[in-house]
């Protein structure tokens, strides 16, 4: 079950830098949509966007960490509303999930505020009005250049979700208007830009919604391949449809799908337990799935509700007893230090 996502664009504080030229389709050259595989161990001197940032990570000590688990949040007024909830929630988000539409530039601000409060940003990247078929013909290649650019500049590891739930129909981007063939086209086209613009620090997120109510659209199609993609994220809103109320019937038939073409690690990249008699049940069943399913390496939930235009309210911190089932699940997991 999706979110209509748009109203969380009106809450988003964007930073617009002034970077220096970003590389155009021209001056990176034309091999740019050469199969580009981004090196995550150095910045290399002179590439556009790179920069040495000795005292930052790497994205590749994130991609694959050694023990525990991300416990994200996305939050109406992003990382300025991180310390609030870490301290109502007692549970520190170490990701931190924003909404940018394509045309909007990157808030490094956040993001730079999430990394001081132990938290990596990862930014659902948003086509609301440029069309698929406009990225893969090279409309918006300047554009996606300097976007870019301007993460690369940051130094700091970040994910980037391109075009999440493109198997429903709900969507601008979605299957009504765009083809499998050209959904890949797109996301080869974005990672190699990215790639010639110096952003070797994205983590590249893959993020279908479950499969539940689309269950005649196949993922495999849509999947640009694992030189492409880092992470498989996943939309899935805990709620009373479509058997959308355990891990059992909302997360595994999805990753049983996936697992048929991929290995790489999935990140629950939006989750919500809609209000309801059975909230608590569902908080506490989320976190138990979370804390013993191997396959998945975190979620990030999304905290908001009706006084931001939600559909459903999401949030766990309005209910003393709500609140109590969160924090007692989330003791259950260990999380991947950032910025330690």
């Amino acid at each position: 079950m999706a979110i209509a996502v748009a109203g969380i664009m009106g809450s988003l504080f964007l930073w617009h830098p002034s970077p220096a030229e970003p590389p155009t389709p021209s001056s990176v050259g034309a091999d740019v949509l050469a199969d580009a595989v981004p090196d995550r161990t150095t910045a290399t001197e002179g590439s556009p966007g790179a920069q040495a940032k000795p005292d930052l990570p790497k994205a590749s000590d994130f991609i694959h960490p050694s023990s525990g688990k991300y416990l994200g949040v996305s939050l109406p007024n992003g990382a300025a509303g991180l310390s609030a909830y870490n301290k109502k929630t007692r549970t520190p988000a170490n990701l931190s999930l924003e909404f940018v539409d394509f045309g909007e530039r990157p808030p490094v601000g956040h993001m730079r505020d999430a990394y001081e409060q132990h938290a990596l940003t990862v930014l659902n990247w948003q086509p609301m009005e440029a069309s698929i078929a406009s990225i893969v013909a090279g409309d918006q290649d300047a554009y996606i250049s300097a976007f870019a650019a301007d993460l690369a500049q940051t130094g700091l590891p970040v994910g980037v979700v391109f075009a999440s739930e493109f198997n429903t129909d709900w969507q601008p981007w979605g299957t009504q208007a765009t083809s499998a063939e050209q959904y890949v086209a797109a996301w080869r086209r974005i990672h190699n830009l990215a790639t010639a613009a110096g952003a070797t620090n994205v983590i590249w997120i893959w993020a279908p919604n479950v499969i539940n109510p689309v269950r005649k659209t196949p993922l495999k199609p849509f999947w640009p391949g694992e030189k492409y993609v880092d992470w498989v994220g996943l939309a899935a809103y805990w709620t009373p449809n479509l058997q959308e109320d355990s891990w059992e019937t909302l997360i595994v038939p999805t990753k049983k799908r996936i697992r048929t073409f991929t290995d790489l690690p999935i990140v629950i990249t939006e989750t919500g337990v809609m209000q309801g008699p059975r909230k608590i049940e569902w908080i506490r069943a989320m976190f138990e799935g979370l804390a013993t399913d191997r396959d998945v390496l975190g979620m990030i939930y999304l905290h908001a509700g009706f006084a931001e235009g939600k559909r459903g309210e999401w949030k766990v911190t309005k209910n003393p007893e709500h609140l109590a089932a969160w924090r007692a699940g989330a003791k259950k997991i260990e999380t991947v230090p950032v910025n330690k």
